[in-house]
């Protein structure tokens, strides 16, 4: 929906920034599911059509016909899926899901530099959204009684 939506706003801005949320969401899933061991089919069905990266390559890459860094290089979620990676044989998520974010912070950022239109807008939408989850991350470590150092390393990127 919100592809339409963006491909009828005819703003390859916003086109950019959804298929790069749906390239997170995408790769979010791989991760998790090749975490939980399941197989092409499940993932097939979890994944999103629409974003920059196949998913032809991203349900090979979790099944062991390529990697998750290959699919996604030369895109702003090249260090997420390295992460990603790593998560996968193991490792935390909370790292892989903070580059996720700032993956998206990346992109966004870059319409800091237009005066007019509706970069500033978008931008402002997702600042909005990110200092929510700022709120959320802090509140929820509190809650669980994490030190200061450790929410502070989960924390995202603001785009300020």
């Amino acid at each position: 929906e919100m592809l339409r939506a963006a491909e009828a706003a005819r703003s390859q801005f916003l086109l950019g920034y959804v298929r790069l949320s749906i390239d997170s969401a995408n790769l979010r899933s791989a991760v998790r599911s090749a975490r939980m061991g399941k197989g092409a089919d499940f993932l097939r069905r979890a994944l999103i059509p629409g974003g920059n990266v196949s998913l032809d390559s991203i349900t090979a890459a979790v099944t062991g016909r390529g990697e998750l860094t290959q699919v996604f290089s030369h895109t702003y979620l090249e260090a997420a899926a390295a992460s990603g990676a790593e998560a996968v044989k193991g490792g935390a998520l909370t790292d892989f899901e903070r580059l996720c974010d700032n993956a998206l912070t990346a992109y966004l950022t870059q319409g800091k530099r237009v005066a007019f239109g509706e970069h500033p807008l978008i931008g402002y939408l997702y600042a909005k959204e990110n200092e929510l989850t700022t709120i959320r991350i802090i509140l929820t470590g509190r809650l669980a009684g994490l030190d200061s150092d450790t929410i502070r390393e989960r924390l995202r990127e603001s785009y300020v």
